[in-house]
């Protein structure tokens, strides 16, 4: 099952499964050199290129070489990640606990979601074999057990769905009215007809 999760076909190639990691590589690389050429000048003869215009041009000659790499090293990279998968799926609440104590300290600098996604779509949140199809990453294996329902084993679907949002649901619904209900009741009241989300004055939050 490992093996088959390793490769996909993308754009009718037959290549290596980097899920979400290959696209976070990709972006940050990017970045990278954005940063250090959007400013760059050419010869007048070619001026039109020059700056942000030149970032596209860079980008597509370098990402293939840094293609090439990755070709070379994701056994390595793709073994040392199922790797990680495999202790934290051993570790069971403990190791949902320790993702969603990371997630929680992440979420001030924003890199919450790149942990999450990899989580969903990687080794890391489990492997499994639903209709014949290797579904890789805990919201992957999940969606596929709710179109083939009974296929998936219970055991492997709450190995995957451990790392999903359980205890994260109630507070991402109800977490900003509860602070919203409990400003409007410890506000002091010549404050309490104040609207302080600057609503049109018709409207009943204000």
């Amino acid at each position: 099952m490992m093996n088959s999760a390793e490769y996909i076909e993308m754009l009718d190639i037959f290549t290596y499964n980097m899920s979400v990691l290959g696209g976070v590589i990709t972006g940050l690389l990017t970045v990278v050199l954005h940063n250090r050429f959007y400013t760059q000048q050419l010869p007048t003869a070619i001026s039109l290129f020059g700056g942000r215009r030149f970032v596209p041009i860079v980008t597509i000659v370098f990402l293939p070489l840094v293609g090439v790499l990755l070709a070379l090293i994701w056994l390595t990279l793709g073994a040392g990640i199922a790797w990680v998968g495999q202790m934290i799926g051993k570790s069971g609440q403990y190791g949902a606990f320790l993702l969603g104590a990371v997630e929680r300290i992440l979420i001030p600098t924003g890199l919450h979601h790149i942990f999450n996604e990899t989580v969903r779509f990687t080794p890391i949140g489990g492997i499994a074999m639903v209709d014949e199809q290797t579904q890789v990453g805990a919201l992957n294996i999940f969606n596929a057990s709710q179109i083939h329902l009974g296929t998936v084993p219970d055991d492997v679907l709450r190995n995957a769905t451990q790392f999903l949002a359980q205890g994260k649901i109630p507070v991402m619904m109800f977490g900003l009215p509860a602070a919203a209900l409990a400003i409007n009741h410890t506000a002091r009241p010549e404050h309490k007809t104040r609207c302080y989300m600057r609503c049109l004055p018709a409207s009943p939050l204000c």
